[in-house]
């Protein structure tokens, strides 16, 4: 079996090498974040607090894309969000997404890698089927936790994030709050 972490990594580079550590092993999102806008420039790469305002002004418009692993997604994801597979070609990505006419296809992740990946290959098929726009959550789930949003898990909410991998969950500023596998009780609401 193939380590998800280390293709991750291999296929990003050496994005890391870059990030100043932060004490704790804590790690900023910002330069992650800066590097794959630039990456991916042929997406729009929002903030938590835009697409929250997105939601709140009109949720119908937002189609909201969690594009991570299953293991991933049972522990909490965004209010409203489908998942999809990370691996998704474009055909299969768009035989199984349905309607999308006048909606905004927003697809986010851990931090941003895997969803700008799904969302730049899937950009022109989604504009020609009708959406209204394709967008990447700048930080993905991470980003979104740490500034202490709301998630659910089974229509819960929950202040759980998986942290992908033991590394990668060094972007997470709240370490106990990383979990493997959905929660049975939750902790006080933050």
């Amino acid at each position: 079996m193939i380590n998800r972490s280390l293709i991750w990594l291999l296929a990003f580079g050496g994005a890391l090498a870059s990030t100043q550590a932060l004490p704790a092993s804590r790690q900023s999102l910002a330069p992650l974040e800066a590097k794959l806008a630039s990456q991916f420039s042929e997406i729009r790469h929002i903030a938590p607090e835009e697409l929250e305002s997105m939601i709140a002004i009109d949720r119908g418009s937002v189609l909201l894309l969690d594009v991570r692993e299953v293991e991933e997604y049972a522990v909490s994801q965004l209010p409203g969000a489908r998942r999809v597979d990370p691996g998704s070609t474009v055909d299969s990505f768009m035989s199984e997404i349905g309607d999308v006419a006048g909606k905004t296809a927003v697809f986010y992740c851990s931090v941003e890698y895997r969803s700008s990946k799904l969302a730049t290959a899937t950009r022109a098929a989604l504009v020609a089927k009708g959406a209204k726009g394709v967008a990447n959550l700048r930080g993905g789930i991470f980003a979104w936790r740490n500034t202490q949003r709301p998630l659910f898990s089974d229509g819960r909410k929950t202040n759980f994030v998986h942290p992908y991998s033991r590394s990668w969950g060094g972007y997470l500023e709240f370490e106990d709050l990383a979990h493997t596998t959905p929660a049975a009780s939750e902790g006080p609401q933050n």
